[in-house]
């Protein structure tokens, strides 16, 4: 048997091992074994890679890369499933990319902590926070509008907030988003027909 080890600061980060063929016998039993092997690596958690990668960018200064790497860490906590612990990783993006002027930044980190509210049901923070980015052209906060308003029952306002997918083209998930999104307001407000024409435009991107 032999085998490879790689640690740092005390935890073990990857593990090979290999074995030669052996042949095992005793009274009353023959066994052959084959060769074998196993590999094994420690699972990195994405948020404190990024964790990490914002205190770097911090130090040297790189404010905007630094803001970036708290928006992911916060995207990487949402996408567990951690929606409190993710709003707090939102507002600290958040914060800081205010704290350093980086009005891109606070804009595409306001979008998403927009749509966790509303997924907590938070909407007096849903709407102090869309008072605050007022201005704002983002198509996901356009969206998270449009949801809030068709949550209240406002389906004629949520339709006239929609965004048009077009604006989401940058991103290779937006148009994708934002016509599942439009499908199902535009079917909740009862137009069956526009509903149907963004589902087929959903398959077609």
């Amino acid at each position: 048997l032999t085998a490879d080890a790689v640690v740092e600061d005390g935890k073990l980060q990857t593990l090979a091992a290999a074995s030669a063929p052996a042949r095992l016998k005793g009274q009353g039993f023959d066994v052959a074994l084959g060769a074998g092997s196993l590999r094994a690596a420690t699972r990195t958690d994405a948020a404190q890679m990024l964790r990490e990668a914002f205190e770097r960018f911090a130090k040297l200064g790189l404010a905007g890369d630094a803001a970036n790497a708290l928006r992911f860490r916060a995207l990487a906590i949402a996408g567990e499933g951690r929606l409190d612990d993710a709003i707090s990783a939102f507002q600290e993006a958040y914060n800081y990319a205010r704290q350093h002027h980086h009005r891109f930044y606070e804009e595409v980190t306001a979008a998403p902590l927009s749509a966790v509210f509303l997924a907590r049901s938070d909407f007096a923070a849903f709407d102090a926070l869309m008072e605050e980015r007022a201005g704002d052209a983002s198509p996901i906060t356009a969206m998270t509008r449009a949801w809030r308003a068709e949550l209240a029952g406002d389906l004629e306002r949520a339709v006239a907030l929609l965004p048009d997918p077009a604006l989401a083209a940058g991103d290779p998930e937006g148009p994708v988003t934002a016509h599942a999104h439009r499908a199902r307001v535009l079917l909740n407000a009862g137009d069956e027909t526009a509903a149907e024409h963004a589902t087929v435009s959903v398959v077609d991107n």
